[in-house]
C-alpha cells in the first residue's frame, strides 16, 4: 500500500522535526557510549597492548552511592486542595495516588531514572493510560524512556518546561503482534526490523529514509524472518497543531482523510496537541495513528529529569565526564604501583647453560620465580628498579576522594569513622558541605516527582470512571481496603452549612485543576539529626508539627513534662509561655505516613 501525497507531506514535516532536534542533541549523543564503558569499567583502560594490573572503578562506586542517597528515603507528598470544601476529596486522592505509586513500582522507576541521569545526564518517564491493564478495566502506567530514544524542541532550555515544547518524539521497539493488534489494518503493513537498538540517530533526509527502507527490506529477507519474535520500531510524535479548523489545509502538518481523528465539536481540531504514530512499511514510512491529544491536562505525557544544569540546553550534563580524568590517573598510578610490586616480587635465578640438570632446576621454577639462562663465562646483571615512592598510595587515595567530591559524594567509610574523629556541629557541617550537589539533585528529583504526580491526579479524574477496590497500608501498618467511586471526586463541602454537595459531571473535566500533588522539600533525601531537627522546628513554627513531637525527635525524654516545667519557669519570671500548637495537617507519604 503506497502512501498518498498528503501523507508523504506529513511524513516529510515530521522528518524535518527529527532532524532539527537531532542537531541539538549531538553533544549528548557523543558521550553516551563512552560513559557506559566508564561505568562498566571495560572502557577505562586506554592501552590496548596489555591488560591492566590494577583497575579501581571509582566512577561506578560514586554513582551507586549518590543514587542510593537519593533513593533511600521515600519522599513525603500530599494532595493540596486549591479551594475550600475539598479536603475530603484531597484525602481520597492521596490514598489513590499512593495506590498508583505502589502498583506502578514508581520508586523503582525513579531510582532507575536517577541512574540514567547520573550516567547520561537526562531521564524521562511517560505517565500514560493503558486500557488493557487490570483485566480490561484499564490502569495508569509509568514507563521509563531511555533518553537515547527521545528528541524534542531545541528551543526548550529548562526540563520543567518540556510541556511548552512544540514537539516531542520518541522511539520504541515493539513486537509486530502488538502493533497489529493496536493498529488494525495499517499495522499489518509494518515490516520486521532486525535491529536490537533504536539508539542510533536516524538519517531523516529523503535519501536517508529511502536507504533505511532498502536496508530494512534487505534485513527482512536475510534476518528479519528468522527473528524469534518479530519486532519493529515505532515513532511517537506529539506536536502542537494550531490550525483553527479542519479546512485549514495550508498548515505544515496536513490532515489525512480516513486516518486523522480530530477533537469532537466545532472548535479547534487539536486543542491539546496532536499525537502521530509512524512505522516502516515495505514501501517506506507510514502513519499508523493520528489523533488529537486525548489527555485532559493538555500536556505531553512525558516528563524530563536533568541531572545537572546546562544553561545552554535542557539536556543535562552527567556525573561521569567530570570523573574521567581522575579515574584515568587512579588507574595509571595504581597500575604502575602494582606492576612495580609484581616485578620486584619475582625471584630470578641466573645460570650458565648446561651447568645444572634441567630437572634440578624445576624445583626453583615456582610461580614467583624466573630462570634466566646465559652462556658460560659471561656475566648477566639485572638492574633492580628503585621502589616507587610510598607517597604514591596517599596520592591515589587523595585522587579517589577528589572524584567523590567532584560529584558531591561523601565517602561512606569516612562517614562511618567521623564520630571517632570529630563530633557535633563539625560533623553536620562537613556532611552539608560534601553533599551540596546531592541536595541540588534531590530538589530536581522532587520537582520531577511533582510533575509526574500531577499527571497521575489528572489520569485518575479522567479514566477512573468505574468502581475499583484499592488496597493500601494504613498509618499503623495494617492492610486496608478502600472502594473508589468516581462520584467521590465531585463532592464539595459547603463552608457555610458544613454539608457535602455534589458538583456537576460537567465540572469533572476541569476538577483536577483544583488539586496539586506536592512533595515536601528535602523529604527525598536522608538528612542528619541536626538538619532534621531544624526542619521539624520550622514545621512547628508554621503549625505543621507539635512541639512535643519535635522535642521527641531531638532525643529529649519526657517532652510533655519538659514543656510543663518550661511553662512554670516562664510564668515564674513573667515570660510568655510557649504554645503547644496542634498543627497536624492531613497528608500522605508514598509508602508510609
Amino acid at each position: 500500500m503506497a502512501t498518498t501525497g498528503t501523507e508523504d507531506k506529513l511524513l516529510e514535516a515530521l522528518a524535518r522535526l527529527e532532524s532539527e532536534a537531532s542537531v541539538v542533541k549531538k553533544r549528548f549523543n557523543q558521550y553516551v557510549q563512552e560513559n557506559l564503558g566508564q561505568v562498566r569499567g571495560d572502557g577505562q583502560w586506554k592501552m590496548r597492548t596489555r591488560k591492566p594490573y590494577f583497575l579501581y572503578n571509582v566512577i561506578q562506586e560514586n554513582i551507586d552511592n549518590k543514587v542510593g542517597k537519593l533513593s533511600e528515603t521515600k519522599p513525603k507528598v500530599r494532595i493540596l486542595p486549591l479551594a475550600n470544601g475539598l479536603s475530603a476529596v484531597a484525602d481520597i486522592l492521596g490514598t489513590s495516588t499512593d495506590y498508583v505509586w505502589n502498583e506502578t513500582s514508581a520508586e523503582a522507576k525513579l531510582e532507575r531514572a536517577a541512574h540514567f541521569g547520573a550516567v547520561m545526564g537526562t531521564a524521562f518517564i511517560e505517565t500514560r493510560w493503558n486500557p488493557s491493564l487490570r483485566f480490561g478495566q484499564g490502569e495508569i502506567e509509568m514507563f521509563l524512556r531511555d533518553p537515547r530514544t527521545v528528541r524534542f524542541d531545541p528551543m526548550i532550555k529548562d526540563p520543567s518546561e518540556l510541556k511548552a515544547a512544540q514537539y516531542v518524539i520518541w522511539d520504541e521497539i515493539v513486537p509486530l503482534s502488538v502493533i497489529q493488534a493496536e493498529y488494525p489494518g495499517r499495522g499489518a503493513l509494518v515490516i520486521p526490523d532486525s535491529r536490537n537498538s533504536v539508539y542510533d540517530e536516524p538519517d531523516t533526509t529523503a535519501q536517508g529514509r529511502v536507504k533505511s527502507a532498502a536496508q530494512t527490506l534487505q534485513k527482512r529477507g536475510s534476518q528479519g524472518r528468522g527473528l524469534t519474535i518479530p519486532r519493529a520500531v515505532i515513532k511517537t510524535h506529539y506536536i502542537v497543531d494550531r490550525r483553527s479548523s479542519v479546512e485549514d489545509m495550508g498548515f505544515n502538518f496536513p490532515i489525512l482523510d480516513g486516518i486523522t481523528e480530530v477533537a469532537p465539536g466545532n472548535g479547534t481540531p487539536f486543542p491539546g496537541g496532536r499525537r502521530i504514530i509512524t512505522a516502516m512499511s515495505g514501501n517506506g514510512p507510514i502513519v499508523l495513528h493520528d489523533s488529537y491529544n486525548k489527555y485532559w491536562d493538555g500536556e505531553w505525557p512525558i516528563d524530563m529529569l536533568a541531572w545537572n544544569i546546562d544553561v545552554e540546553s535542557a539536556w543535562g550534563p552527567d556525573d561521569v565526564q567530570r570523573q574521567i580524568k581522575t579515574q584515568e590517573a587512579i588507574n595509571r598510578l595504581g597500575d604502575a604501583y602494582v606492576g612495580n610490586a609484581l616485578k620486584n616480587a619475582i625471584i630470578r635465578y641466573v645460570v650458565d647453560r648446561g651447568a645444572i640438570d634441567p630437572q634440578e632446576l624445576k624445583k626453583f621454577a615456582e610461580d614467583a620465580a624466573e630462570i634466566i639462562y646465559k652462556n658460560p663465562g659471561r656475566t648477566l646483571e639485572r638492574a633492580v628498579p628503585p621502589p616507587l615512592p610510598a607517597e604514591m598510595l596517599g596520592f591515589i587515595s587523595s585522587l579517589i576522594d577528589l572524584t567523590k567530591r567532584n560529584i558531591g559524594v561523601l565517602d561512606p567509610q569516612l562517614e562511618k569513622k567521623m564520630p571517632s574523629i570529630v563530633t557535633g556541629p563539625a560533623i553536620e557541617g562537613l556532611q552539608v558541605a560534601m553533599e551540596g550537589s546531592i541536595r541540588t539533585a534531590s530538589r530536581r528529583m522532587e520537582e520531577f516527582i511533582q510533575r509526574i504526580g500531577n499527571k497521575v491526579v489528572s489520569r485518575i479524574f479522567q479514566y477512573w470512571n468505574s468502581p475499583r477496590l484499592i488496597h493500601f497500608v494504613g498509618t499503623t501498618g495494617e492492610w486496608r481496603e478502600f472502594e473508589f467511586h468516581r462520584s467521590q471526586l465531585l463532592m464539595m463541602k459547603d463552608p457555610k452549612t458544613g454539608r457535602s454537595k455534589p458538583r456537576s459531571i460537567e465540572e469533572l473535566q476541569k476538577a483536577y485543576r483544583d488539586f496539586r500533588f506536592v512533595v515536601e522539600p528535602g523529604s527525598s533525601l536522608a538528612v542528619t539529626k541536626v538538619q532534621r531537627a531544624m526542619m521539624r522546628l520550622e514545621m512547628f513554627k508554621v503549625g505543621g508539627m507539635r512541639l512535643s513531637k519535635v522535642m521527641e525527635e531531638m532525643g529529649i525524654e519526657n517532652p510533655e513534662e519538659e514543656i510543663e516545667k518550661a511553662r512554670e519557669e516562664r510564668e515564674k519570671y513573667g515570660l510568655t509561655p510557649p504554645e503547644e500548637g496542634d498543627g497536624r495537617k492531613k497528608g500522605n507519604a508514598m509508602g508510609g505516613g
